[in-house]
């Protein structure tokens, strides 16, 4: 008799968790998150692609990233708002800041030496709806790691 109790008990919390969890999802905004592997970001400085380069120096300073999609949303608007800039030396971290899609990093150059690491991480993609509101489309991080050229000294 026990066992028919407790299976009567799940029944009923099961049922009971489906129908909150129906009724939830008609007053929450559910937006659609899709998988990064489609995505694509373009990373480019002073009009010049840095994609496949593996090195920046103190003339990429200013530094633009763009993402877009191969899937068949390829012609809406995607956004980043913002990147972590990070630089590394020796497996630690010296320096952090945060820049828009555009931005200038000449601050985290200057502290830059020879074999330092400049980490950019990406987390999430947004989307432009048609009322101009950012929406989620990608939840994911994105590394994008440069060393630092070799030079004697930077300038600005």
């Amino acid at each position: 008799m026990l066992p028919n109790k407790i299976k009567t008990l799940l029944i009923v919390i099961i049922s009971s968790l489906s129908s909150y969890s129906v009724f939830a999802q008609g007053e929450v905004s559910i937006l659609p998150v899709y998988n990064p592997s489609h995505l694509q970001i373009k990373v480019t400085s002073n009009g010049k692609s840095l994609n496949n380069v593996k090195t920046i120096d103190s003339n990429n300073k200013d530094i633009e990233f763009k993402a877009f999609s191969l899937g068949n949303d390829s012609g809406s608007e995607l956004v980043i708002p913002k990147i972590e800039v990070d630089l590394v030396r020796g497996g630690r971290l010296i320096a952090s800041e945060t820049i828009g899609e555009k931005g200038n990093i000449s601050s985290i150059l200057e502290l830059a030496e020879k074999n330092d690491v400049i980490r950019f991480l990406v987390n999430g993609i947004y989307i432009k709806n048609t009322f101009e509101k950012l929406e989620l489309y990608s939840l994911g991080t994105v590394n994008l790691i440069y060393s630092i050229a070799e030079q004697s000294k930077f300038e600005y």
